[in-house]
């Protein structure tokens, strides 16, 4: 039997600091959070939701210790001057090429965008106090309180560490609209009852429907280091620079269609903020899933909050009934705005019909509006199953156990005497789009008392680039730009920006 060894540290004579502290108490909440994933990951698959909601208690301190700053030490700090901005900026990328790491790197060391580092680093914005912690609890970087200009000082003892309540709910601004058209209750119903069905095709949608399912996906997101790499490697900052191209003196009107945890979008408006300084950009967060949009919203805010210039609200509702809600079509008069259309983290690949969903859905959109979209390219010709199994790697090493989670959180819920589930990839080689294919992930329940049963749970979709796009512009879209990108094979999808040519 094996024991663990203590190690017992020899106390200074003299106590920590308070900023010692807080990055001590911020590692050791850290590593517990990597820890608890690692134990949710392991644990059935009944307990998930139950990690996952722990794990966000711990998130919340992190949190907490990051913000640790009265609202009147926030005003009292002054601007710093752009000396004070490029002395700091230039340690910082000093410090950060001594250790080889990119910008990249230290973001996500320090659970920062890699905008935030560019920004500190050409001494474009002041960082918060929240930034200088992490950034000074890194070890490797070296950094004191003695290193940030002078108008930052080390955090000061928090003099009211719980809001009023009240107080805050008269100062919120409304930010979210509900659509009439979407009834959550009963879809998480209607879910059940089919689900208990003779078996068939799930709508996408009810991946991310309930809580717990939102829970799951993001928790496969954060966990599984193939999803993080993808979506860290999708270039929105060559699509920044192109719309910011485009529109010119124009402010801009985001629209996020599924929006999922918010994580590209953000993204996508730090690079817009650096291409277009000062210029006013309204973002909608629109998503079916509550729990998701909720996520997205939070995500957002926190990082574009020190922005004068940005409004964000969100909108639940389902993207298939974007001509019903008319908000999203409001310019005020006198304005010169442009519309961006987003689609990102391959939810384009989500519907069951691109081109009904091009001619129908979008069709309040008129001319001179983008649409930015990514996609995974084919692996092999859509009529060659077998060099589809060859070549593609998901559907060569089967449904991954994170996806299967995932997927199986539903049929764990809401069906019956469920005692098995098994997973194989169906190969789809008639959709919608010439030249693409599907990889379908196929659910076998086994329950007691009645016969197997097949759900069609989720689908990855495989675009041929060319037919793509001429999809897209037999139906008024022309394409602008395309950014290829991918882990291993740096082509393997592609960043596409389109513009409407002409109005319905």
């Amino acid at each position: 039997m094996k024991t663990s060894q203590v190690t017992i540290e020899t106390l200074p004579c003299e106590p920590p600091s308070r900023d010692q502290r807080l990055a001590s108490v911020r590692t050791h909440a850290l590593a517990m959070i990597e820890h608890m994933q690692a134990l949710a990951s392991d644990d059935i698959l009944e307990r998930y939701a139950a990690w996952n909601e722990q794990i966000g208690i711990v998130q919340s301190v992190v949190h907490f210790i990051e913000c640790s700053t009265s609202e009147e030490e926030e005003r009292n700090d002054k601007a710093l001057t752009a000396s004070a901005l490029q002395t700091f900026g230039k340690l910082l990328r000093d410090r950060r090429n001594a250790i080889g790491w990119s910008r990249l790197q230290l973001a996500r060391r320090a659970k920062l965008s890699d905008a935030t580092i560019k920004f500190i680093e050409t001494a474009r914005h002041q960082p918060s106090r929240g930034t200088l912690i992490r950034l000074i609890g890194i070890s490797e970087l070296n950094l004191t309180w003695d290193d940030v200009p002078t108008s930052q000082s080390a955090p000061q003892p928090i003099r009211q560490a719980i809001p009023d309540p009240v107080k805050a709910e008269v100062s919120s601004e409304l930010n979210c609209f509900i659509t009439p058209t979407y009834d959550p209750v009963r879809a998480v119903m209607d879910l059940g009852r089919f689900l208990n069905g003779a078996g068939g095709h799930v709508e996408q949608t009810n991946a991310y429907l309930d809580h717990q399912s939102a829970a799951a996906y993001i928790g496969m997101c954060q966990q599984s280091p193939v999803a993080a790499s993808l979506r860290a490697c999708i270039p929105v900052g060559f699509a920044a620079q192109h719309i910011s191209e485009y529109c010119g003196k124009a402010g801009l009107n985001i629209i996020a269609l599924g929006v999922g945890d918010g994580t590209l979008e953000v993204r996508l408006m730090q690079h817009l903020l650096s291409e277009m300084p000062g210029r006013p950009i309204e973002l909608c967060l629109l998503d079916i899933s509550q729990p998701l949009l909720s996520v997205a919203y939070k995500n957002a805010t926190d990082a574009l909050s020190e922005f004068s210039n940005v409004h964000i609200w969100g909108m639940q509702g389902n993207f298939h009934h974007l001509p019903l809600y008319t908000q999203l079509y409001y310019t005020p008069a006198h304005t010169e705005r442009r519309r961006v259309f987003s689609m990102l983290g391959g939810t384009l690949a989500n519907l069951d019909n691109e081109p009904r969903f091009f001619q129908h859905s979008l069709l309040g959109c008129r001319r001179g509006d983008l649409l930015l979209l990514d996609v995974q390219l084919s692996k092999a010709p859509n009529d060659d199953a077998e060099a589809i199994m060859k070549y593609d790697r998901t559907a060569s090493v089967g449904v991954s156990a994170s996806h299967q989670s995932w997927f199986n959180g539903p049929i764990w819920r809401h069906c019956k005497d469920v005692t098995q589930i098994d997973y194989h990839w169906r190969i789809d080689q008639q959709c919608p789009v010439p030249g693409s294919y599907a990889l379908d992930a196929i659910a076998t329940v086994k329950a007691r008392g009645r016969a197997d049963r097949q759900f069609s749970m989720f689908r990855f979709k495989r675009y041929e680039p060319t037919r793509l796009r001429e999809m897209l512009e037999s139906l008024g879209w022309d394409q602008l730009a395309s950014y290829p990108y991918g882990i291993e094979d740096k082509s393997a999808a592609q960043l596409l920006l389109y513009r409407k040519r002409n109005d319905p």
